[in-house]
């Protein structure tokens, strides 16, 4: 579980740092993920 609240930079890392191979994000989140999903290192 990611806390949103968190920000973008947060969820960038733990994505990045997760063995995570998918997230699933409600549709008004997918921005915010979206945006983190873009700072890692998997893109």
């Amino acid at each position: 579980m990611i806390n949103l609240d968190a920000g973008r930079d947060a969820i960038a890392y733990a994505l990045d740092h997760s063995e995570a191979r998918f997230a699933c994000a409600h549709p008004a989140c997918a921005d915010l993920f979206a945006a983190a999903f873009a700072r890692t290192c998997a893109c």
